[in-house]
């Protein structure tokens, strides 16, 4: 496998930048670690790296990995209906994003940039 192109595999990569209220990346960022990445591997769901960003100190980047945009749809759609983040984890990060009335079930107040290779 290590010798076949990277083209040879659809991956769909999701990069995500978070926008989060002053003064609240570290609290963010140990909630994260803590209960959301737990929760993302119970739900298959595969976060490539993630932390607070060097250029911003009220930003915090999520790089994801899906097999094709309907992949992560599904992933997603299932991921944050669950009770498992509804009644889990939600609350207490959204609470460290500012217009959390603006947002939507999969944008959370971020830019994605989705590339298939």
């Amino acid at each position: 496998m290590d010798n076949l192109p990277l083209y040879k595999f659809s991956v769909m990569i999701e990069i995500l930048i978070l926008n989060l209220r002053p003064g609240t990346r570290d609290e963010f960022h140990q909630l994260y670690v803590k209960e959301s990445l737990p929760l993302q591997k119970k739900w298959n769901i595969n976060v490539v790296a993630h932390g607070p960003s060097l250029h911003d100190d009220n930003s915090y980047y999520v790089i994801r990995s899906f097999k094709n945009l309907e992949d992560r749809e599904k992933r997603q759609h299932d991921f944050y209906n669950s009770d498992d983040w509804q009644k889990g984890p939600r609350t207490n990060l959204e609470r460290r994003t500012p217009n959390q009335e603006q947002r939507t079930e999969l944008e959370h107040e971020q830019r994605s940039e989705n590339r298939e290779i």
